[in-house]
This record gives C-alpha cells, sequence and structure tokens, in this order.
C-alpha cells in the first residue's frame, strides 16, 4: 500500500452532536456513509476498558471523547457469555458504540466447532442477540472468535471449515434477536498459525456473515523499528494494510480492535517505547478513514503481559505523548 506521511488530524465535519446514525449502516456494508464522530476524528476511536472510570480517564487523558468502547466478555460460563448483564449494565451511561468481543463457546466448556457447526449453541446466542436489542445494545460490534488464527485460542480456526459453519450458525442466531448488530471477523496480526493453510482468509465466513474485517496489531513479532519494517508487517500476508485492502475489496468496513507498543515479552522481539509505530498507525488510519468502522488502542496495565499502557500507568512515554500528539486536540 502506499502510504503519504500525515503529520496532524483530518478534521472531520459535524453533522450533529453526538449523531451516531451513521453506525447503524455499518451493518449494510456501505463504505461511502460516514458519519460525525463525538470525538471529532475522521474515524471511531476508543480504548479497552472495564470499568467506565478507565474509559473517562482515557478520554481525558487524550482530550477526546470515546466513540467507541472494547470490552471483553468474562467467558468461564454460558451465562456471562450469553448474558452479559454486568457488562452492559456498567456502560449503561456511555453514549458511545460498545465492541464486544465474544468466544465461540465459554472457556474450556467443552465446546467445540464441530458442535457449534451443528447449532449446539444457537439457542444461548439467540439470548445473546436478543439482550442486546432489549438493553438498546443491538447495535453492537461483536467481535466474534477474535484472534481465530492463533493457536492459542479455544475457537481457533484449526479446522476452517467448521469455523465457518460455525460462525455462520452463531451469527444467524445472533441476528434473530438483533438485526441491526455488526459483525466482526477479526484475525491477529503476529504469530498466526491456523487455519493448517497459513492463510486466514481460507476461514473467510462470507459476506453475508461479515460485516468488518479485523485485526489485531501489536508492536512485536516483528517489531517496527523503521519504515521497512513497517511496510513489510503491514503489508505481509497477515497484516493490516493487507487486511484493509481485503475490507475496501468486499466492501466491508475495517475494524482495528487491540493494537499496541509492546514494552515488555513480545516473545523475544517487542518494539518497546516506539513512537514510530504510533504515527505509521495514524497514518494508516488516516488513509483508510473512510472505511473504518472502529480503532481502540489496547491500553492493558496488567503486569507481566505486554505492559502496552500509555496512560495509568505510563509504560510508555514517548509513545504516550506521542499518541496525544496525533489523537489530542
Amino acid at each position: 500500500m502506499s502510504r503519504t506521511r500525515v503529520t496532524g488530524l483530518w478534521a472531520a465535519t459535524l453533522l450533529g452532536a453526538c449523531n451516531f446514525g451513521g453506525y447503524t449502516s455499518l451493518g449494510k456494508n456501505d463504505p461511502s456513509d460516514a458519519s460525525a464522530t463525538p470525538s471529532g476524528l475522521a474515524w471511531p476511536s476508543g480504548t479497552n476498558a472495564d470499568d467506565p472510570a478507565r474509559l473517562n480517564g482515557w478520554a481525558t487523558y487524550r482530550g477526546r471523547a470515546n466513540d467507541v468502547a472494547l470490552v471483553i466478555t468474562d467467558y468461564s460460563s454460558w451465562d456471562s457469555v450469553a448474558r452479559p448483564e454486568s457488562v452492559l449494565t456498567r456502560f449503561a451511561e456511555f453514549v458511545g458504540i460498545l465492541v464486544i468481543a465474544q468466544p465461540f463457546w465459554p472457556s474450556h466448556s467443552g465446546g467445540s466447532l464441530s458442535d457449534c457447526a451443528a447449532g449446539a449453541y444457537d439457542a444461548q446466542w439467540r439470548d445473546f442477540g436478543a439482550l442486546l436489542q432489549a438493553r438498546g445494545r443491538g447495535s453492537s460490534i461483536v467481535r466474534l472468535a477474535w484472534q481465530f488464527n492463533g493457536d492459542d485460542v479455544e475457537w481457533s480456526a484449526r479446522e476452517p471449515t467448521s469455523f465457518i459453519a460455525c460462525f455462520r450458525h452463531v451469527v444467524s442466531a445472533i441476528r434473530t434477536g438483533a438485526p441491526a448488530v455488526v459483525i466482526d471477523w477479526s484475525m491477529g496480526a503476529h504469530g498466526a498459525s491456523e487455519p493448517p493453510s497459513g492463510d486466514p482468509f481460507d476461514a473467510y465466513p462470507g459476506d453475508a456473515f461479515v460485516d468488518v474485517v479485523g485485526i489485531d496489531a501489536f508492536d512485536m513479532t516483528p517489531s517496527s523499528r523503521d519504515q521497512a519494517a513497517f511496510d513489510a508487517q503491514c503489508n505481509g500476508p497477515v497484516g493490516l494494510c493487507s487486511v484493509a485492502r481485503f475490507a475496501r475489496a468486499r466492501g466491508k468496513r475495517l475494524g482495528v480492535g487491540q493494537w499496541a507498543v509492546v514494552t515488555c515479552n513480545g516473545f523475544g522481539d517487542r518494539g518497546g517505547d516506539n513512537p514510530f509505530y504510533l504515527q505509521e498507525m495514524h497514518d494508516v488510519f488516516v488513509q483508510n478513514a473512510d472505511i473504518i468502522a472502529y480503532e481502540t488502542y489496547y491500553n492493558d496495565p496488567n503486569p507481566g503481559e505486554f505492559c502496552t499502557s500509555l496512560f495509568d500507568p505510563v509504560e510508555a512515554p514517548s509513545a504516550s505523548t506521542r499518541y496525544r500528539e496525533l489523537w489530542g486536540l
């Protein structure tokens, strides 16, 4: 992808205060339908959050409202997966769009792609869709079976035919209760190993079952410390630029649910406190602003993981400053 250096934000034309009408159109796959964002950015932007206080803190840190909030359900039981009442209650006052990461089935529950593909979990997913609709979140973005191309998740696409059938069953079931739900088919950019072909696009469920084509992109394995490294990774078989091209070709929106600098672990190859990575990701977002459904920086303060936090605590001070320069007012 040919990219041009962008040093400032595009200014969004405000079409009305907090006008979220365009987000519903994500399900119609109309990349030309761009609405104003509460943040004032040219694309919907936010972060992950376990509670509204951290979400509000992120908005204060960057000086802009959050258009979206990425939440991951407690997937230890069907009750918390299919009926995430606690999540919806905590964020009841958030006026933006929820991006909800969901597995195919609860962890360590004995679930399988073959059972899912046969419709064994349809009832639970109908309940989930009905709950979203009842709680006024029927147009939420659901990141279904995210990072499916890794071998470290139970819902890995190691059997692509069963994965596709499972994905279709779950989507169809959710849509019975929430017909305007936005479905995100999202892969991981690093350490991908599934399906067996090594090509995650072999597990694409089909245009009728996908509204957003997504990717998670951490600055690691490989890290992007210079232009050549970033371009190679971004345009590689499992890179953000490649996913953006695929989404555009299919008339889909683009989602980037978990992206971040990595200052610890990183499987031996982390970019560290790398403001260059912030600039490059920003440039890609600007160039694809017309199709971006959302992007959420993964601000994770948990010790022993990837140490990505730009705010509360600041684990990457240079990157934190650069983020505010690029995303702030």
